[in-house]
């Protein structure tokens, strides 16, 4: 639209009515005038992959607020480490069903970036790189559901190799009863929230029937002299 306009979408019936649209880089606000009103967060999750029944859908939450990059130049985002990512889709879906299933690390995690893609290089985003084969792989933060659902797939991927037989809905119920609350979450009804689903990933699961904490290893790594754990 041109600068300075705005677009109403009009809704006429003898019944109160719900509307849902969803819309791109524009947000549904009242614009401040009375007879109108402002649109939600609800119902946000959209995506095919986020909806479908056999889906395990996750959020995300926030795990880093700030790093050093390779400019030794130390950036923070604000964001309140273990709360709602601002991305993180809401449910519930379309037809009432309650998402995301789980929430999981992706705001700001160390990952490896493709080697082909050459404007991170010098990006404030870039953490650390490495010399490989005479070329420069590079280490950066970070963020969105798409950082969140492959942490959940690498969860899920240990749960198989603890029990080759688990189906697609034995891992939605085992995300669903082992699940983390917090003080960010709060108490989680037995039936989900379309906030945080049933809750944090807890990639023990039930894992050995919960395994004692001698049991259970974290692995950090150090890279340009500053640790990711």
């Amino acid at each position: 639209l041109p600068s300075g306009y705005r677009m109403a979408l009009v809704v006429k019936s003898t019944e109160a009515q719900t509307l849902h649209a969803w819309g791109t880089d524009c947000l549904f606000t009242s614009g401040g005038y009375s007879s109108t009103t402002a649109g939600n967060t609800d119902y946000t999750v959209g995506e095919t992959g986020g909806t479908g029944h056999s889906m395990l859908t996750v959020g995300s939450y926030v795990t880093r607020n700030n790093w050093v990059a390779l400019d030794n130049y130390s950036y923070s985002t604000g964001s309140v480490l273990g709360s709602l990512s601002s991305f993180s889709s809401h449910g519930p879906t379309l037809d009432g069903r309650v998402k995301p299933d789980i929430i999981a690390p992706g705001e700001w995690l160390i990952s490896p970036i493709n080697r082909f893609y050459t404007a991170f290089t010098s990006s404030a985003y870039s953490v650390a790189r490495t010399n490989v084969g005479g070329h420069y792989e590079y280490y950066g933060a970070l963020q969105g559901t798409s950082m969140a659902t492959p942490f959940v797939t690498g969860v899920v991927a240990l749960w198989l190799q603890d029990s080759a037989t688990m189906t697609y809905a034995d891992a939605i119920n085992t995300a669903h009863s082992t699940a983390l609350s917090d003080s960010h979450t709060g108490t989680i009804p037995s039936t989900g929230s379309n906030l945080y689903g049933w809750g944090k990933i807890n990639a023990y699961g039930d894992i050995g029937n919960t395994p004692s904490s001698e049991n259970r290893h974290t692995l950090t790594v150090t890279v340009n002299q500053n640790s990711y754990g």
